[in-house]
C-alpha cells in the first residue's frame, strides 16, 4: 500500500501531501514546505517560525490505498475538506488534533495563565535559618 506525509497548516487546516516514507523525508524539507506556505499567513517572524517547526513536527504518514493515494493533495495546500483525506487514513481531526497531538496548540508564544501561582516554590519558612 503507498505511503505519504501528511502536513496541515495550524492557521488555516489546509493539508499537503509529500508522497513516500516520513522516514525519507527531512525535517528540513518538511520545515521549508511548512514556510513556504505559512508566507502567505503573514505572521510575524517568530510566529510563523514557531507554526513552521509545529507543522513539521506534527507532520503524519499515513497508509492509504492506491486509488485515494492518486488523490491526495500533493500540488498544493487544499482546504481539509476539499482535500477528499480517507475517513480511516489518519486521526487527522478539524479540531487540529492528530493521535492526540493537536496542531499549533502547543502554547509556545502564547500568552502565561495568570490562573496558576507563579511564586517560588521556596519560602523563606523553608530555607531555614538566615546567617
Amino acid at each position: 500500500m503507498p505511503r505519504a506525509v501528511l502536513l496541515a497548516c495550524p492557521v488555516c487546516d489546509a493539508v499537503l501531501a509529500i508522497r513516500g516514507k516520513r522516514a525519507d523525508v527531512s525535517k528540513r524539507s518538511l520545515r521549508a514546505t511548512a514556510r513556504d506556505h505559512l508566507v502567505e499567513h503573514d505572521l510575524t517572524e517568530p510566529k510563523a517560525a514557531i507554526r513552521k517547526h509545529a507543522t513539521a513536527a506534527n507532520a503524519v504518514e499515513v497508509i492509504v490505498s492506491p486509488e485515494e493515494y492518486r488523490r491526495l493533495p500533493v500540488d498544493e495546500w487544499t482546504d481539509r475538506d476539499a482535500a477528499g483525506l480517507p475517513d480511516d487514513a489518519m486521526a487527522l481531526r478539524g479540531d487540529g488534533a492528530v493521535g492526540g497531538r493537536e496542531f499549533g496548540n502547543d502554547g509556545i508564544g502564547s500568552l502565561p495563565d495568570r490562573t496558576t501561582d507563579t511564586a517560588s516554590p521556596r519560602s523563606p519558612s523553608r530555607e531555614g535559618p538566615s546567617q
